[in-house]
């Protein structure tokens, strides 16, 4: 079975391999929480040295309140957490509050050390809380050169290594952003793609309702045709009302829609990700600008829809005469 876990001989040889050559920060453990999970409740959290959360710099945290000077004393002495805005407000806590958290044997009494913005948006909590939490074995060791070291020679011992286990792999954090660029990248077409679907499926619930709504007229169709009107004009009446309520429908789902993409980036903003300094306006409009014109599509086809699938059932229905038109169905 692959696990996410490094093999326990590929952790041992590793400070052979490096010598004195580079820092090895190997304490890096996954564990669910669901206090400070940062989607749903069974979003990762990182359980890790907060030594080597301040040696990595801004690339695992950045502090949007407090500083390493108050929040390493509070990692240190027990169950310290590192969390985004959205956590703390979830927990109705601030900077320098304790609140319970559930661990291996019971709630655990942790401390917000810091808020900010976090690697991925994951929590990181003291390597000291982690006896009472239920947590991986290391899955990711940072190997950090010292200064004046060759990196090429340090990377090629490395790569040999690792390559003598089949489920490690050795990626530079240069590599690391370029992946998580990707899977941003091709986070729209997943989610456009949900979208198609989506649409796919509420146009056949218009078609489904146009269709039942229309063929319970048919009296008042066999009415219409009875006095004087053509089947022309019957269906023209029938497609024109559907394809209004089409409009009427798609304008309030184009308002409806870009309205919620607003109030979301306004009010959401960036403070949740612990980015206050966000321009929210400006993220606003460039995150209601795709809505936009996917209303205006749908705007455009929801007419066409509507008119289509009132369209059909109204042909079946007056392809008799008035008076079989008026017949109740048997």
């Amino acid at each position: 079975m692959d696990t996410i876990e490094l093999p326990p001989e590929l952790v041992a040889e590793i400070p052979r391999t490096v010598e004195r050559r580079a820092r090895i920060m190997d304490k890096w453990r996954f564990t669910i929480v669901p206090e400070l999970s940062f989607f749903g409740s069974s979003y990762f959290s990182f359980v890790t040295d907060p030594y080597d959360v301040q040696q990595s710099g801004d690339v695992f945290f950045t502090f949007t309140e407090g500083d390493w000077k108050t929040a390493m004393p509070i990692m240190e002495e027990g169950c310290g957490v590192l969390v985004t805005p959205l956590v703390a407000s979830r927990n109705g806590v601030s900077l320098g509050e304790t609140f319970d958290i559930t661990g291996a044997d019971g709630p655990v009494a942790c401390t917000v050390a810091g808020v900010g913005r976090t690697y991925v948006n994951a929590s990181i909590i003291s390597l000291a809380a982690k006896d009472e939490l239920t947590v991986t074995k290391p899955f990711m060791l940072h190997v950090v050169p010292w200064p004046g070291v060759d990196r090429a020679d340090l990377k090629a011992d490395l790569a040999a290594l690792v390559a003598r286990y089949p489920n490690a792999h050795l990626n530079e954090p240069e590599g690391m952003y370029e992946a998580q660029l990707q899977v941003m990248d091709a986070l729209p077409d997943m989610l456009n793609a949900l979208l198609l679907l989506a649409i796919v499926a509420g146009a056949m619930g218009v078609v489904n309702t146009t269709t039942m709504s229309v063929t319970e007229r048919q009296r008042e169709l066999g009415l219409l045709r009875a006095v004087g009107a053509t089947r022309r004009q019957v269906t023209a009446i029938v497609a024109g009302e559907a394809a209004l309520m089409g409009l009427i429908g798609g304008g309030l789902g184009l308002v409806a829609g870009a309205g919620i993409i607003v109030i979301l980036a306004v009010t959401y903003g960036g403070n949740a990700w612990g980015t206050p300094d966000l321009d929210l306006w400006g993220a606003a409009w460039r995150s209601v600008q795709p809505a936009l014109f996917n209303g205006l599509v749908g705007l455009v086809a929801a007419p066409f829809i509507c008119a289509g699938a009132a369209w059909l059932p109204v042909q079946a229905i007056l392809r008799g005469s008035a008076i079989e038109t008026m017949q109740p169905e048997r």
